[in-house]
């Protein structure tokens, strides 16, 4: 990955936030984001691929995930508003071609963005967001299950907005969508969290709920010791799981006081095993940093192009 600072690109066409990237057989994938328009960048070939048919929109607050080679696209915010659209692209084929999947089965999740999602083995499985929902929908609907932020266009539109906390599955073999029933303590609805998977285990932490409030002490999957020292509250951060059963916590925008937003530069690890948070030191706490974008690579950890700025958050 040393070829990554030797890119011939100008470093203002890859400055960006709000993407995604993944890496597949050595090669480094970078795709949309805000400040360019949506496409996919190569770092360690050195080049951009152009991509054609049913290009997606640009969009923010979409969920990428990556699974056998190909990438999936859901949801987000457009010009035109929420969407609850999936678009795929292969990339192993010669030729990159976007396909929107229309033909499925099951109930298609609400519009939403600021979701997250999870990789397990040919599903990819998605929770919260924020989003629009017809008043239909949230009548109908279990109340715990979405939080309303705003009710004064629904009799306009017929909409309300707010945070969910619902998990639904994407069967890729099947294009299905299902909606499994949980058990437990559920997380509050939320949006821009972060999750991290390890074996078969999801985990959240953070986010932000009604009235803007950030969430980081618990970790949903397990209980928190809470007499140990707990990381601040946070959004727009990242979480990433370790084989050793560990979650390393870094940057994000977060809050020392109630009415006091920064860009937080410190880092935290989780022992699944002993359940107890452990301050981490580092080199780089003059470099605060959020909506940006990480990935482990031989117990190694790469951070992508962050933003230092504030930006409103839901």
């Amino acid at each position: 990955m040393d070829e990554i600072h030797n890119n011939p690109m100008s470093p203002r066409s890859l400055e960006r936030s709000g993407h995604i990237t993944f890496i597949d057989e050595n090669v480094l994938y970078v795709w949309g984001g805000y400040q360019v328009k949506m496409n996919i960048t190569i770092f360690c070939v050195r080049q951009q691929r152009e991509l054609t048919g049913d290009v997606p929109s640009d969009l923010t607050g979409f969920c990428g995930s990556f699974l056998n080679g190909t990438l999936y696209i859901f949801a987000g915010c457009d010009s035109s508003g929420y969407t609850n659209h999936m678009f795929t692209v292969d990339l192993r084929s010669e030729c990159y071609v976007w396909i929107r999947i229309t033909n499925t089965s099951g109930k298609t999740p609400s519009p939403r963005k600021n979701h997250s999602s999870w990789v397990h083995q040919d599903r990819i499985i998605y929770f919260g967001g924020y989003g629009c929902k017809t008043m239909r929908e949230v009548q109908n609907g279990d109340s715990s299950n979405f939080t309303v932020e705003d009710m004064s266009w629904v009799t306009r539109v017929n909409l309300c907005w707010g945070w969910n906390n619902e998990v639904y599955i994407f069967d890729t073999l099947t294009s299905t969508w299902i909606l499994p029933q949980t058990k437990g303590l559920a997380p509050v609805p939320r949006s821009c969290h972060a999750a991290a998977i390890l074996e078969n285990k999801g985990y959240i932490s953070g986010g932000v709920v009604i009235d803007g409030n950030l969430y980081f002490s618990l970790i949903f999957m397990f209980r928190v010791n809470s007499g140990c020292s707990v990381p601040m509250g946070r959004t727009m951060h990242s979480m990433i799981a370790t084989l050793d059963g560990t979650l390393f916590v870094y940057g994000g925008s977060g809050t020392y006081t109630s009415d006091l937003a920064s860009v937080a530069d410190d880092a935290w690890q989780y022992n699944l095993h002993t359940k107890e948070w452990t301050q981490m030191d580092h080199q780089h706490k003059d470099k605060p940093r959020y909506c940006y974008i990480r990935k482990c690579q031989q117990n190694h950890l790469l951070f992508v192009h962050p933003w230092g700025k504030q930006r409103k958050r839901r």
